[in-house]
Parts: structure tokens; C-alpha cells; sequence
């Protein structure tokens, strides 16, 4: 007897669809690094596009667990919100989770962008390009770290000077 396509899929909102799609989708990513790192041994860290595929990995493993933890949390906050419409609920918890989530997502997007010099070596001038980039790389990092550490100073300073009398600059974090 065949089931019709309309009761199997009755049940199935898009957001479980959705969470399916993604959970599939990284068991097969898993699962073809997992097969090459199998396939050379030690010798697949060597490479750098290879640890680059291997971070993110994790963080789209990491990215999926915060996915899932945040959809789990806002259906029972949800409920307990449906259930007694009386009391108080705080979101504070899943707004930090959420944000958790989009930083996450914001770093392995910047990763995949990164991984993108890979491929771009096929044409000339962007073999150019990243040759120039990777000449760079050492002088960038070295003002980056002192950017970083200026900045950082900075927002101390106004934290220290501010956070008791104005929002912004309230928390360490805000103040950045």
C-alpha cells in the first residue's frame, strides 16, 4: 500500500525541512573530508587549504549546534509562552545565542571567502592578486595586531571613563 505524498509530508514544517537540509548537508561535508584526511594520513595537514577546509568544518559543526540548541530553546520558551500568556518571559538568553550564532556563521563565511584564492589561480590577474596578497600577508598581520591593540586600548579607555554614566560604553564589549 502506498502512502500519498500529502500525509507523509503533513507533518513536516519548513523549518524542520530546513533543519534536515542542514543537518544532511553537513553529515556529507563531514563525511568527504573524514574520507581524504582517511586517504593521506598525516600528510593532508600540510597543506593550508587543507586545515582551512578542517576549521571550517568545525565551525559549521559548531554552527549547526548552535542552529539546533536555538531552535529547541525559542519552541519551548514559545510553549511555556502559549501555555501561560500571564508571566514574563525573558529572551535574553536566546538573543545571546542567536548572536553566538551569527558570529559563527559571519566567521565561516569569511572562511569561505578566504578559500575562495584557491580557485581564482585559474586567471592571470587574479594570480596576480594573490601572489601580492600573500607578499603582504606578513606586513597586513603586523598592523593588524597593532590596530587590534590600539583599538582595543581605546575602548578600554572609554570603558574605564564612561561605563558608568553612559550605555554605550557600559560593558567592555559594548564599548568595542
Amino acid at each position: 500500500m502506498l502512502i500519498p505524498e500529502c500525509l507523509f509530508f503533513k507533518h513536516l514544517t519548513l523549518q524542520k525541512i530546513y533543519g534536515l537540509l542542514k543537518i544532511n548537508s553537513q553529515i556529507f561535508i563531514n563525511f568527504l573530508i573524514i574520507s581524504k584526511i582517511k586517504k593521506h594520513r598525516k600528510s593532508y595537514f600540510h597543506n593550508f587549504w587543507n586545515i582551512l577546509d578542517i576549521v571550517i568544518l568545525c565551525m559549521g559543526i559548531i554552527a549547526l549546534v548552535f542552529s539546533l540548541f536555538r531552535q529547541i530553546k525559542v519552541n519551548d520558551t514559545l510553549e511555556s509562552l502559549i501555555s501561560n500568556d500571564e508571566i514574563y518571559i525573558d529572551f535574553n538568553f536566546l538573543c545571546y545565542w542567536s548572536v553566538q550564532y551569527n558570529t559563527a556563521m559571519a566567521f565561516m563565511v569569511f572562511l569561505g571567502w578566504v578559500k575562495i584564492f584557491k580557485y581564482v589561480s585559474f586567471n592571470k590577474v587574479m594570480t596576480q592578486l594573490s601572489l601580492t596578497l600573500s607578499r603582504c600577508a606578513a606586513d597586513v598581520s603586523g598592523f593588524a595586531v597593532m590596530f587590534f591593540i590600539v583599538f582595543t586600548a581605546y575602548a578600554q579607555l572609554g570603558y574605564l571613563w564612561f561605563g558608568t554614566q553612559i550605555y554605550d560604553f557600559s560593558t567592555f564589549t559594548h564599548s568595542l
